[in-house]
C-alpha cells in the first residue's frame, strides 16, 4: 500500500480512506514519521511526537453516563424512521423499535438471549413499544431493508457534523483532488515537486 502527499493532499487507496473522505491510520503513521530526501539526496527521517492532554474528570463523567444518555438519543433518532401500515395478516413490529434492538443489541455486545432483559427493560422505559421475541431481533439483523433503514440512521446522525466541514482541517485536507502522480492533481495544476512517500502495510 502507498501513500503519497503533495502540498498536504492525502492520496490513499484504502476502503477506511475512499469511504469516509478522511485520514486513515496510514496516513495518521505517515504524518508521525515522516522521510524527506534532501537535494543532496540524503534521507532524513523526522519522528514527530504527538502528546494529548486528558480532561479525565470530564472522561469519567462521559464514560459513567454513556449508556443512560445514549439510549434516549438512539430511541429519540429511531423515532425518526416511518413505520408501513399494518395490512391484513400477521401484525408488524415497528420498523422503529425493531432498529432500536439492533443497534442497541450491537452496542451490548451481548448474544440474542442475553439481550432479550435490555428488549424488555427499553419497553418499560418507553423507549420502544415492542417486546420482540430475541429470534425476531436476529430475524431483522439478518434482513436487507435494515440496511436501509441503519444507513438512513447513520445519515441522520452524522447531520450535526456537517458544519464541521468548513472548519476542520482534515475534512478540508481530504476534500482536495487526490493526487495522481508525483506532479500533478486531478485539476491539471502542478504540485510542488518534493513529494513525501510512504509504503505500508494495512
Amino acid at each position: 500500500m502507498f501513500l503519497r502527499a503533495s502540498w498536504a493532499v492525502w492520496s490513499a487507496p484504502r476502503p477506511d480512506f475512499d469511504l469516509r473522505g478522511l485520514p486513515c491510520k496510514h496516513v495518521f503513521a505517515v504524518e508521525i514519521v515522516t522521510k524527506r530526501e534532501t537535494p543532496e539526496g540524503d534521507v532524513l527521517t523526522e519522528t514527530v511526537r504527538v502528546t494529548y492532554s486528558q480532561d479525565w474528570r470530564s472522561y469519567n463523567m462521559a464514560q459513567c453516563e454513556e449508556k443512560e444518555r445514549f439510549l434516549p438519543m438512539l430511541a429519540d433518532l429511531c423515532s425518526t424512521i416511518p413505520n408501513p401500515p399494518q395490512g391484513r395478516g400477521r401484525p408488524r413490529l415497528p420498523m422503529s423499535d425493531m432498529a432500536f434492538a439492533c443497534v442497541n443489541r450491537v452496542y451490548e455486545g451481548l448474544s440474542a438471549r442475553r439481550f432479550d432483559s435490555d428488549v424488555r427493560d427499553a419497553q418499560a422505559k418507553g423507549l420502544t413499544e415492542a417486546d420482540p421475541h430475541f429470534n425476531s431481533v436476529l430475524r431483522y439483523l439478518r434482513s436487507p431493508e435494515m440496511t436501509d433503514v441503519l444507513t438512513r440512521l447513520v445519515e441522520i446522525s452524522a447531520l450535526p457534523l456537517k458544519p464541521l466541514k468548513l472548519t476542520s482541517p482534515w475534512i478540508r485536507r481530504a476534500s482536495r483532488p487526490p493526487v495522481l502522480n508525483a506532479g500533478t492533481t486531478t485539476s491539471g495544476a502542478r504540485s510542488s515537486p518534493v513529494t513525501n512517500g510512504s509504503s505500508c502495510t494495512p
